[in-house]
């Protein structure tokens, strides 16, 4: 069987076919060998097992529709025995449920999947991976504790020697017995694989401040003396589990509105960094302008801590200047 669009128009004199296959086993002869017949069977009558294993050479022609009759192209095509199933390379059995394993892999709803999955695909005589391969891997929940819940991340994943990696993928609700299946995305009608039950624990639903600079005065340019440290939090308790990544950002910017150096203040130092036990500790932040003396109604600044839609905010941090590097002169008024 010659399958596909075999007809494709040109675009600035090049015609692109992107869906052409070649099936070995034609109706005919599969309707003649009844083990070859269902998705995904592996022939065992000889006839049926040797057609879909032997590497064939075929010899494809392109012939162009025009008054001109221009000599047709011919390619060579060597067919490689077809995908019958796929199969886990590797962490097709991690454990995450406690229900399974003394020590499970944690797992938590809207953060990367700690592991990966490494997906291969296989011939009707077992042999894997194909390394030949062009095409890619699906996956999606197959079941679900949750039926709200939706799997994110790079969903699809193309054979690279013979393996498709999924090393970012997450579920964004929390529940017990997830199963994710695993589709092959070419011409053959393989047959699919599923994960092991996947236990997922609740997400983080707030952040908790457990220091800030607030209320102590600060130096423009220079690291805050006491460094924020915040805590993920679920709806119950610490998320002890969670490696998510948090951002600090400048939430009230007194010194966006300075007469003598106008613009937005920078929050300098690492703004974003990852959790570590549920806790997150900020070691080298500062605010490069000052917010005292400046003739601010509001003298503070306030910081912004986020994990996804969970924020918090500090309260006022009092900005002192720095050592004076220049005189600038307001542009509205005359030099004193």
């Amino acid at each position: 069987t010659f399958g596909g669009n075999k007809t494709a128009i040109a675009l600035a004199g090049i015609a692109s076919f992107t869906d052409l296959y070649i099936d070995t086993l034609s109706a005919a002869e599969s309707a003649a060998c009844s083990a070859c017949t269902g998705v995904g069977v592996c022939p065992t009558c000889q006839q049926c097992y040797t057609k879909n294993q032997t590497n064939y050479m075929y010899t494809l022609t392109f012939t162009l529709s025009s008054p001109y009759n221009p000599s047709p192209a011919t390619v060579q095509v060597k067919l490689n025995p077809r995908v019958q199933s796929l199969k886990f390379q590797s962490s097709g059995a991690v454990c995450t449920c406690v229900t399974q394993c003394a020590s499970p892999v944690n797992l938590i709803a809207l953060e990367y999947f700690t592991f990966s999955f490494q997906i291969q695909a296989s011939d009707c005589s077992g042999k894997s991976p194909l390394t030949q391969m062009q095409s890619s891997v699906g996956v999606a929940i197959q079941s679900s504790p949750d039926p709200n819940s939706q799997l994110f991340g790079t969903t699809q994943v193309a054979f690279v020697d013979g393996t498709a990696t999924f090393d970012q993928l997450y579920v964004d609700k929390k529940g017990d017995g997830y199963l994710l299946e695993f589709n092959y995305l070419g011409n053959s009608k393989a047959f699919s694989i599923k994960s092991p039950a996947l236990c997922i624990q609740e997400g983080v639903t707030s952040i908790k401040l457990l220091s800030t600079p607030e209320k102590v005065n600060q130096t423009a340019g220079i690291p805050f003396t006491i460094q924020p440290k915040v805590q993920l939090m679920t709806s119950t308790s610490v998320a002890y589990g969670s490696r998510g990544f948090v951002t600090a950002s400048i939430n009230f910017d007194p010194g966006a509105k300075s007469v003598q150096n106008p613009g937005t203040s920078q929050l300098l130092g690492t703004t974003i960094l990852q959790s570590n036990l549920g806790t997150v500790t900020f070691t080298d932040l500062a605010i490069n302008k000052a917010s005292v003396g400046q003739g601010y109604i509001n003298s503070g600044f306030t910081l912004t801590f986020a994990y996804f839609s969970a924020t918090v905010q500090t309260g006022s941090i009092p900005v002192y200047p720095n050592i004076w590097t220049k005189l600038l002169v307001p542009y509205n008024k005359q030099p004193v």
